[in-house]
């Protein structure tokens, strides 16, 4: 049985999850928003396969690292997470607070935060007494599988 800390983790990392996928449509249908004025016709011409290759690129990232972390419990998925939510702290922050060669829309940047509210949120999640038990492999307290065998 998974600790209910893995639990919450896998409700809020789904949400998280949506909302990245969420912001990729709305860039994908607001493009020419954000993009920079003078940008070449053929790299605009191009931009929405980088953006479809990106949003389906960290789609794959995200399911692999959920299946790892949620159902597996392996501790280097989490260590993986770990390192990517520091990244993505040092990225938001940079755009927020940097001088960036282009803005994001305010929708974006709103989800992008949120984003990285709820990656904490389950970082936090992975680090609680019961996931760390959980990810060294070491039973629950109160697991009652070997009861009857």
């Amino acid at each position: 049985m998974r600790p209910r800390s893995i639990l919450l983790f896998e409700r809020i990392f789904l949400v998280y999850v949506l909302s990245g996928l969420a912001s990729g449509i709305w860039s994908m249908l607001h493009i020419s928003s954000f993009v920079p004025a003078g940008m070449p016709p053929r790299m605009m011409a191009a931009m929405p396969v980088f953006m479809i290759g990106g949003v389906i690129g960290t789609l794959v990232v995200d399911l692999l690292l959920w299946f790892f972390i949620a159902r597996r419990g392996a501790d280097i998925a989490r260590w993986i997470f770990v390192i990517l939510f520091a990244l993505g702290v040092v990225g938001v922050l940079r755009s927020l607070f940097g001088h960036p060669q282009f803005m994001l829309p305010a929708m974006v940047m709103l989800i992008t935060v949120a984003r990285l509210v709820l990656d904490g949120i389950c970082t936090a999640l992975l680090f609680r007494p019961d996931a760390v038990r959980w990810f060294k492999g070491q039973r629950m307290p109160g697991d009652l599988g070997d009861t009857f065998s």
